[in-house]
C-alpha cells in the first residue's frame, strides 16, 4: 500500500509508467487534471448516477420534496441529460471532471456511474440505518411513503468486474454500473432485518416525512441501465444483491463489535440517524 495525499499534485507520480490508473475518488475538475497530468496508459474514473438530470433540469442535489424530485426515464441510459458543470453542487462538480476527462485525446478516459454502493470496508454504510436498529432490538421499523421507494444499488463487486473489462480493453466513454436485482425499499428493510435475526413491527406512513426517512427513500424510481456495458464490453454481473447483502450485514456486525460505529463508518456518520425518541413518540402518537 502507497498512502497519497490528493492535495499533492506531485503525488501521483508514483503512477507515471503504469497500463492503467483507477480513481475511485475523484470529485472535481482538479482531480481529473491530476489524472491527465500522469504517463499513464489509461484512466478509469469513478463518478455518480446522481449528475443525470430530468428533463425540468431536477436533480438528485436539490431535491428536497415529493415537489422537488427529478422524474426520470426508468431505466436511465448513459445518453440522458446531465446536470451542467460547474462548482455548485457534488453533482455538477462531477460533471466538471467528467468532462475534462472524456475531452482528452490523449489517453483512454473511462467514467463509472454507479448508484448506492455498498461492499465491506464502506465508510458509509447505508445498510448500517438498519442494522442498528436490529442490535439495538428495536421493536419497529418506520418508513415514509408505504416502505415505497426504488435506488439503484451498486455492489463494490460489480464496480470491480466492470473496471476489469474496461482494463482488458482501454476506451472512452460512459458506463452505468448498478445491481441486476436492485430492492425496493421495503424489501431491503425485511431483508436485513432477516440476515440480523430481527423480528421488527412495520409501521409504513403514508407520507414523507424526517421520521421514517432512510438512505433509499425516494418518491420515484432511480434506475440505470446496464444494457450498453453487456453490449459493448460482454459485461456480467459479479454478484447479486441477493448474495451480497447478507455479507454486508455479517460485516457491519463484527466492524462494529466493541466499538463505536462512528469511528468505522465516519462518512456514515455525517448522514445516518437514530433518533428513537421522534419515532417512539410518532407511534405512541398513532396508537393514540
Amino acid at each position: 500500500m502507497v498512502v497519497l495525499d490528493r492535495n499533492d499534485d506531485d503525488a501521483l507520480v508514483v503512477a507515471d509508467g503504469c497500463d492503467l490508473l483507477v480513481d475511485v475518488i475523484p470529485f472535481e475538475a482538479t482531480h481529473a487534471e491530476q489524472l491527465l497530468a500522469r504517463d499513464v496508459g489509461a484512466i478509469i474514473a469513478i463518478s455518480s448516477a446522481s449528475v443525470y438530470a430530468d428533463a425540468q433540469g431536477r436533480t438528485l442535489d436539490e431535491a428536497e420534496s415529493l415537489e422537488d424530485f427529478p422524474d426520470f426515464p426508468v431505466p436511465i441510459p448513459e445518453t440522458h441529460q446531465t446536470v451542467p458543470p460547474g462548482d455548485a453542487t457534488y453533482s455538477t462538480k462531477k460533471v466538471a471532471l467528467e468532462q475534462l476527462l472524456l475531452e482528452s485525446d490523449r489517453v483512454p478516459a473511462t467514467i463509472i456511474r454507479p448508484c448506492a454502493i455498498y461492499g465491506e470496508g464502506d465508510r458509509m454504510a447505508r445498510e448500517w440505518h438498519f442494522v442498528k436498529r436490529a442490535l439495538d432490538g428495536r421493536p419497529y421499523f418506520v418508513l415514509t411513503n408505504r416502505g415505497i421507494g426504488h435506488f439503484h444499488t451498486t455492489a463494490s463487486e460489480n464496480i470491480g468486474e466492470l473496471t476489469r473489462l474496461v482494463a482488458a480493453s482501454p476506451r472512452t466513454g460512459i458506463f452505468n454500473c448498478g445491481d441486476p436485482d436492485p430492492p425496493q425499499l421495503l424489501g431491503i428493510a425485511r431483508t436485513i432485518a432477516a440476515v440480523a435475526g430481527h423480528t421488527p413491527a412495520e409501521i409504513l406512513l403514508p407520507d414523507f416525512g424526517d421520521v421514517g426517512s432512510t438512505p433509499w427513500s425516494v418518491p420515484k424510481p432511480l434506475l440505470v441501465d446496464m444494457t450498453k456495458a453487456e453490449r459493448e464490453l460482454d459485461y456480467r454481473p459479479a454478484t447479486t444483491w441477493s448474495d451480497a447483502l447478507p455479507k454486508q450485514v455479517e460485516w457491519l456486525v463484527e466492524a462494529t463489535r466493541d466499538r463505536d460505529w462512528r469511528e468505522v463508518l465516519s462518512r456514515g456518520s455525517q448522514y445516518l440517524k437514530f433518533d428513537y425518541q421522534a419515532e417512539d413518540e410518532l407511534v405512541r402518537s398513532l396508537a393514540a
